[in-house]
């Protein structure tokens, strides 16, 4: 009994350890579901680069260019993955209803690139998406994971995105004022914005919104990194916009309070506009 015991506590530390040495990350948690009908544009010279792993966020796995110009996203799986084999094992409805809604999750994240990529490219900074099996890839991808190891992957199975890669938006309004370029900074600032207001206008709602973890500067150009919970509405909303203000809006007035009148008085324009 003893060994028994024993002998699952090493188990128990080998996973944690595997899973910290690799982030969990594994080709399998890759999502392969792609959309009927969603919009595919590659170069394949963007292809040519290995790209090296660097993160995971709630929808994707990020990986980085070797020159530090772009990031590619592949989509999660692991979750709806882990429910598709708990629901072999015990085949449940209520199981079957959290595989549903993974699913669906899953084919809203695609269809939210796709508009990205319709409706907002150049404020998304995506250079390439493969959403679609419409347009066959004759070039393999290279990626790297967090131990090292290449794989070679048949880019035609998965869908990805490419995007410009960028400083988040607190990072770069530091850079620019330590830097003593505070005109830079406000121009910055009025990007951003720029931005929000165009998406409102082309009636399209933002499920997560935040300012400070889903947005960034190409040099002082804001883009959109987290395109990933999109939709159309005839009448997209403030109130989750307001809510990311005040986070950074704080976060300004403790830091760079040169920048607070002016980070307010955009937003303001950007809310009536709304209106």
């Amino acid at each position: 009994m003893k060994r028994c015991v024993l002998l699952l506590l090493a188990l128990f530390a080998i996973g944690k350890f595997c899973h910290k040495q690799t982030d969990g990350f594994t080709l399998a948690k890759i999502s392969q579901t792609l959309l009927e009908k969603g919009g595919s544009e590659v170069d394949p010279n963007l292809l040519q680069t290995p790209y090296r792993y660097l993160t995971k966020g709630g929808q994707s796995y990020v990986f980085a260019s070797d020159d530090g110009r772009y990031i590619l996203k592949f989509f999660r799986s692991s979750r709806l993955a882990n429910l598709q084999l708990l629901h072999r094992l015990l085949p449940l409805s209520s199981i079957q209803k959290k595989i549903q809604v993974q699913e669906k999750e899953l084919f809203e994240t695609l269809q939210s690139f796709s508009i990205a990529q319709e409706h907002l490219k150049e404020e998304t900074g995506l250079i390439a998406t493969h959403l679609d099996g419409q347009t066959p890839l004759s070039v393999p991808l290279t990626i790297i994971d967090k131990l090292g190891i290449a794989h070679k992957m048949n880019a035609n199975c998965y869908p990805f995105i490419i995007q410009e890669r960028v400083t988040l938006v607190k990072d770069r309004l530091d850079q620019l004022m330590h830097a003593g370029q505070i005109a830079e900074a406000h121009v910055a600032i009025a990007s951003l914005f720029a931005l929000i207001q165009k998406r409102i206008e082309k009636k399209i709602e933002d499920q997560d919104p935040n300012l400070s973890k889903n947005f960034g500067f190409c040099q002082n150009h804001a883009v959109q990194i987290d395109a990933g919970r999109f939709s159309f509405s005839d009448t997209p909303t403030m109130g989750k916009i307001a809510s990311s203000k005040e986070d950074l809006q704080h976060w300004i007035n403790a830091h760079h309070p040169a920048l607070s009148e002016g980070f307010h008085t955009l937003y303001e324009e950007v809310f009536h506009e709304a209106l």
